[in-house]
């Protein structure tokens, strides 16, 4: 048996230069294949999320994932819905009554001289732009994966674009309070078919037909449209062996303007319909395919109306606007995803109760002359729109309560923030 000593000497002996060389080399391949896996990890991390981001319309994501003006709006809208619950989609559209409304008020005091379909253009442009950004800067697919549920985002935007060109032709060929009067009808028409279809929850019943013509009343008392087209006599000269000659002459332009007011309705109507069949998707991509459509193709129906050049303040006074109309068109597409469509289309009704209260207080004569009976008028259309909403059945579920965010893969319960200002540092420290 060999002695210890004797073992001793066959072991080969290593420097320590060369363990320190030895153990440097293992280190610098462990680290490159740290930085490999790390990477590989960042791009697996990067697609799940953009596949992840489909179908949440309006979850709260992974912070280090979405822009922060992407974070807050989500976090608002859900928060909202949180709140309302079932009345959430019917808020939503008083608000964007509202807010459009004033928009227009504002629009037609400040740049009474551009046309419509110019500040449109633009409008739509801005809006296009700004949720193309959020869509970059939160990861979220600009397309519907379904073909089918795509197809249908495509028909929202057409619907949605045939209606707006069929409105100002309209108001080309009669007056601005006729035209609103007739696409307003398209409300009732909805109302009938919704009631009438197998798979509709809320059936037509006496209440609402009272509610559908006492709104048709009172719209009218508001607009007073003109239902007589303009007539025109015309005397031919007279010979000296005859009697003088008189023609009459019907303005048929009435007519088409009237047409096309109940066809832009109708198109309206369907645009509703088709999203919310899209009630399971994101609400932004909505937002993103439609603008997508009108903005290009609104230039080709300039001819409709004379285009003006506008003044450098008129250019920012039509950016802002357009800043502010892309949220309204996320929260109605929103609105249109959480109602049915009859519910939907009471933002017609409300977009003239609420250009009604806001012309008496500036003293704007959009609809004609201001007076009390308008405004009395005005005040009963938003009630009656409180009222009927209860009388049919929404169909959104009730959204469950924000309890917890998750930052960096992990959930935090909200309660452990004291502020809005602690929640804000907390999230900035993960995200760097």
């Amino acid at each position: 048996m060999a002695s210890p000593s004797t073992n001793k000497q066959d072991i080969p002996l290593i420097s320590s230069e060369k363990l320190v060389k030895k153990e440097s080399q293992i280190n610098e391949m462990e680290q490159r294949l740290s930085d490999k896996f790390e990477e590989y990890s960042q791009k697996r991390n990067q697609s799940s999320r953009i596949m992840s981001r489909v179908d949440r319309p309006t979850e709260i994501l992974e912070v280090n994932e979405v822009s922060p003006i992407l974070h807050l709006l989500e976090e608002r809208i859900r928060k909202f819905e949180q709140t309302y619950g079932k009345r959430t989609g019917f808020y939503f559209g008083l608000i964007c009554s509202a807010i459009l409304s004033f928009c227009c008020i504002a629009s037609e005091v400040y740049m009474p001289q551009l046309p419509t379909i110019e500040v449109l253009f633009v409008a739509f442009l801005v809006a296009f732009l700004f949720n193309y950004y959020l869509i970059r800067d939160g990861e979220i697919l600009p397309y519907i994966e379904t073909e089918s549920e795509n197809f249908v985002a495509k028909i929202s935007g057409i619907s949605g674009f045939a209606s707006i060109i069929l409105f100002i032709y309209s108001f080309q060929k009669c007056e601005l309070q006729t035209s609103l009067f007739w696409f307003g009808i398209s409300w009732i028409f909805y109302m009938i078919f919704e009631s009438c279809s197998k798979n509709s929850k809320s059936k037509l019943n006496r209440n609402q037909v009272m509610f559908g013509l006492l709104m048709i009343v009172v719209s009218g008392l508001i607009l007073r449209p003109n239902f007589s087209p303009e007539v025109k006599m015309t005397q031919t000269p007279a010979n000296p062996d005859d009697d003088a000659t008189s023609t009459i002459e019907v303005d048929y332009s009435h007519f088409y303007g009237v047409i096309s007011a109940l066809a832009s309705g109708i198109f309206f109507g369907y645009m509703n319909m088709c999203i919310r069949q899209l009630k399971n998707q994101n609400f932004i991509t909505i937002t993103h395919i439609f603008t997508y459509i009108q903005a290009p193709f609104i230039p080709v129906f300039f001819p409709l109306q004379k285009l003006v050049s506008p003044s450098l303040a008129q250019w920012v006074f039509m950016i802002g606007l357009g800043l502010i109309f892309v949220f309204v068109l996320q929260l109605y597409i929103r609105s249109c995803q959480l109602e049915n469509t009859t519910k939907s289309l009471l933002t017609i009704p409300q977009f003239i109760a609420f250009i009604t209260i806001f012309s008496l207080l500036l003293g704007i004569n959009t609809f004609g002359e201001p007076d009390i009976l308008k405004l009395i008028c005005a005040l009963v259309i938003l009630g009656l729109s409180f009222k009927f909403s209860t009388e049919i059945d929404s169909e959104i579920q009730e959204v469950a309560p924000l309890t917890q965010i998750t930052t960096k893969g992990q959930d935090i319960p909200l309660e452990t923030f004291k502020d809005n200002t602690s929640l804000n540092q907390k999230l900035l420290e993960d995200q760097n």
